[in-house]
C-alpha cells in the first residue's frame, strides 16, 4: 500500500468516516504521499450554556477503502 522508499501510495486509497463528514470520502490517489486532511464532524451541545457548555458526537469510526471502486477492498481497524 505504501512505497517505503518514496513514501507514496502504491494503490488508490480512501477513508470513509462515520458519522459522515463535510468532505465525504477522503481520497488519496496512487503515487501521492498521504497527507493530513481537516474535515468537520457534527457535534451536539448547547452553546447558550457557556462557559459550562459541553458537546458530544456520535461514535466516530472509519473504513479504509483500498484499490479502485471496481476491485477495491475495505479494511476495518482490528480486522484481517
Amino acid at each position: 500500500m505504501l512505497d517505503k522508499r518514496l513514501n507514496v501510495l502504491t494503490t488508490d486509497t480512501s477513508v470513509r468516516l462515520y458519522p459522515e463528514n463535510d468532505l465525504g470520502d477522503l481520497a488519496y490517489p496512487v503515487g501521492k504521499s498521504p497527507a493530513q486532511v481537516a474535515t468537520t464532524i457534527e457535534a451536539h451541545g448547547d452553546p447558550g450554556k457557556w462557559p459550562f457548555d459541553t458537546y458530544t458526537t456520535d461514535t466516530i469510526s472509519a473504513d479504509v477503502l483500498v484499490g479502485s471502486a471496481r476491485n477495491g477492498n475495505m479494511c476495518r481497524p482490528g480486522s484481517k
